[in-house]
């Protein structure tokens, strides 16, 4: 066994030495005997990302990406930040691992005066993933992407609810659900989460829903489908009260979201257009835009596409 020291910062939150962040993650005995839910790994990674640990505990591992390495801004504190405030909050421990003494110093310093991170704002346009066809993350909009059949629910209800509100399910018995690779806890799902506005991420999730099952890059390929894209502005949706900043998630909101007075706009793919006819409310039909998806072949295709479209409606 690598050799490991914890160093608790308070009865929630520890520090994790180690020379690599694999070596902490696979450290389920100690992990779970202090009832620790979520390990962070503050590095230089390739992006960010949150997945289960193991099949069967509910333990997450949370590869933190920073964009100037080892640099953190004071957007990536702030994340950090109401990181700890959502977990604490909700009674999980977390374990930090981070890849350089200067990032660590920057936490431990930010932690010291959080009131001066309240107020931060997210930048215009943030450098960590290289996934989508921008190369960046565009800020200014989030999205909820949605499948077929769930449009249908939303369209029909005029809002986005919930996993749980959707379902009418408890959240105890959605989090053994086998699509749930990622060891989602069970207040995730009743909130509504966002993806930065061009992001595919929510592509992903979809897919996920639709085979049931964890998938592979190849997936993202062999078993494309075109989905339903729901743009909003992040200060709008930011603002709202039942808004919440977890650490991950660009914003979440607990329990729905209106489209009525704050959709911007929503990508539908051209070949659902007549079967989601009879679903649609008059009160959003001046902000749907109907976009080809007969040139894409994968998901990050689509998610350019729409985004494409959707910035095409804003400028007219």
């Amino acid at each position: 066994m690598a050799d490991i020291k914890y160093r608790w910062f308070n009865l929630d939150i520890c520090i994790a030495k180690s020379d690599s962040y694999e070596d902490v993650v696979k450290d389920k005995d100690y992990l779970i005997e202090n009832e620790i839910g979520l390990v962070v790994s503050v590095f230089n990674h390739k992006f960010s990302m949150i997945q289960k640990c193991d099949a069967d505990v509910l333990l997450r591992h949370y590869m933190f990406c920073v964009e100037n390495w080892p640099q953190l801004s004071d957007w990536e504190l702030k994340m950090l930040l109401s990181l700890v405030l959502y977990e604490t909050d909700y009674g999980r421990k977390v374990a930090f691992w981070f890849g350089d003494d200067e990032a660590e110093d920057a936490f431990f310093k930010a932690a010291g005066r959080p009131h001066e991170y309240a107020y931060v704002t997210p930048p215009d346009y943030i450098n960590v993933c290289g996934a989508c066809k921008q190369g960046k993350c565009i800020t200014e909009y989030v999205c909820y992407t949605a499948g077929l059949e769930e449009a249908k629910q939303i369209f029909e209800n005029v809002s986005i609810k919930s996993l749980a509100r959707a379902k009418n399910m408890s959240p105890e018995v959605l989090v053994k659900d086998p699509v749930n690779y990622q060891g989602d806890p069970p207040d995730y799902f009743q909130y509504v989460p966002f993806t930065w506005g061009n992001c595919f991420f929510g592509d992903r999730t979809v897919l996920e829903k639709i085979l049931g099952r964890v998938i592979y890059e190849e997936d993202l390929r062999n078993f494309f489908s075109p989905t339903v894209k729901f743009y909003f502005r992040y200060d709008d949706i930011a603002e709202l009260n039942d808004a919440v900043l977890d650490g991950y998630h660009p914003v979440k909101v607990s329990g729905s979201v209106s489209l009525s007075n704050l959709l911007v706009a929503c990508v539908i793919p051209q070949e659902h257009k007549d079967g989601l006819r009879g679903y649609l409310s008059r009160d959003i039909k001046d902000r749907l835009v109907y976009a080809d998806r007969s040139t894409c072949s994968t998901i990050w295709d689509w998610a350019e596409t729409a985004y494409i479209a959707f910035v095409e409606f804003l400028d007219k």
